[in-house]
């Protein structure tokens, strides 16, 4: 027996079908016992699915335990700043950037990595507490182009197998920040 999908009949009528010298294909009979599934998230979604998943350690059903997921956001930019009140105990500045960013997720035994490149704008500002010592408050957003997606499974025999492809997609990654800083 053969269980699975077919496919578009890949032959016209009155085609000789099979060996060759006319290696034509009937068809295709796909098997969707195991589907893998891709797909985005916004920042948003991913925290109400964080909440989600922490609400099941309340469950009594083992197997929704297991569900595994993992996400990890980070990123690197270079950023100018403008500060509209400069040598002034306290200033507050615009800030501008570009940088790349990477989401990594991981779920069960296939590993993730969808990278891209953003443009960082925020404001903030300084507050000096002596001649060279004081603090940094900042409000800053990444607006991300996601241009590339790497899948990698481990095999049975240990060795890896990875996938890319490009992708069309965005998002926004907000970020808040307090320092101390040290001024030359």
């Amino acid at each position: 027996p053969i269980s699975g999908i077919i496919g578009k009949t890949q032959a016209k009528v009155g085609e000789f079908v099979g060996r060759d010298p006319n290696p034509v294909i009937l068809n295709e009979i796909s098997n969707i016992e195991t589907i893998l599934v891709q797909f985005f998230i916004t920042e948003n979604q991913y925290l109400s699915l964080a909440r989600f998943f922490l609400s099941l350690e309340n469950i009594p059903d083992p197997e929704m335990q297991e569900a595994n997921l993992e996400l990890i956001l980070g990123g690197s930019s270079i950023e100018g700043v403008y500060e509209f009140t400069p040598h002034r105990d306290f200033s507050p500045y615009l800030l501008g950037g570009l940088g790349g960013w990477i989401l990594r997720s991981e779920q069960d035994d296939v590993e993730f990595d969808t990278t891209g490149g953003a443009a960082v704008v925020g404001c903030g500002f300084f507050y000096l507490l002596g001649d060279h010592f004081g603090l940094d408050a900042s409000l800053s957003a990444a607006f991300i182009n996601w241009d590339e997606q790497v899948a990698r499974v481990e095999l049975e025999d240990g060795s890896q197998a990875e996938t890319a492809t490009s992708i069309e997609g965005s998002g926004v990654a907000a970020r808040f920040s307090v320092g101390v800083g040290w001024w030359f």
